[in-house]
């Protein structure tokens, strides 16, 4: 595990010593944390913190927390009371990342993804354009480190199965190109709002180029396209972020349990 943080690290510093992926971590987590940190959590005071409390008010008030006792029985859901949340709401979200060592893995798989030295450029992603529209090819196409990695692994997984079950009940390149299918249904639905919110904050911004919509859309995507800039941009959404690695997580999980069980039938 060290040896993989420090490759990453060599490889985006910038982007591994930035706290912001830590605001990505829910409360049950958190308060965990801080159990398993009894040092850190004892240095750590609840003070006199306007916008915790602030930001603690403003849940307390959503409906329909603001009645009877609902939001001390939700914080119970999760085993938390309201004391919990006003400390976690309170402490520094730096004081959060030195709780996590190692760090979190998906935000390893995130940079790793990103990081990747043989990531192709001319990568293509199996998914056929018909009945695509313009922009799922063209907000898939950000992600591409992400789902390349992803992709790998569930080729690996179905190398797997090619040594433990023999002949496949499928053919292994068809298969991938059938699974991949259903990528754009998981993931955009959690990605088209942030990129829309981006294209217009750099249209108000003046960051792009062009005489046309569609010309400054496709500059927009061309500035994406480039690790760096899309690694920032997750960096700024850290839930986002999270949220995409995770996805994608689930579903090789179940793709590949699906072709076990099929090659076990």
């Amino acid at each position: 595990m060290q040896e993989m943080v420090s490759k990453i690290c060599n490889h985006a510093s910038q982007h591994w010593q930035g706290d912001s992926w830590y605001r990505a971590i829910p409360l049950t987590e958190r308060i965990v944390l801080k159990q398993k940190n009894t040092d850190n959590h004892s240095s750590h005071t609840l003070g006199d913190n306007d916008r915790a409390k602030q930001r603690f008010q403003r849940w307390k008030e959503q409906p329909p927390f603001d009645k009877d006792d609902y939001f001390a029985r939700r914080l119970a859901m999760d085993s938390l009371t309201e004391d919990d949340l006003l400390t976690l709401l309170d402490e520094p979200i730096e004081v959060m990342q030195a709780h996590n060592i190692p760090p979190p893995t998906w935000l390893i798989e995130l940079l790793t993804a990103f990081t990747d030295q043989n990531t192709a450029a001319d990568f293509t992603l199996p998914l056929s354009t018909t009945g695509q529209g313009t922009h799922t090819m063209a907000f898939l196409n950000t992600l591409k480190p992400l789902l390349r990695s992803g992709l790998s692994r569930l080729q690996a997984g179905i190398q797997e199965l090619t040594q433990k079950y023999a002949p496949l009940p499928f053919d292994p390149q068809t298969i991938v190109s059938l699974l991949f299918a259903h990528i754009p249904v998981l993931v955009l639905p959690k990605l088209n709002k942030t990129i829309v919110l981006e294209l217009n904050v750099a249209r108000v911004q003046g960051r792009l180029q062009g005489e046309t919509p569609e010309e400054r859309f496709q500059c927009f995507l061309q500035q994406l396209g480039q690790h760096e800039n899309m690694l920032s941009l997750l960096e700024e959404y850290p839930v986002l972020a999270r949220q995409l690695v995770e996805t994608l997580d689930r579903w090789i999980i179940c793709e590949l349990e699906l072709l076990e069980r099929l090659c076990a039938d």
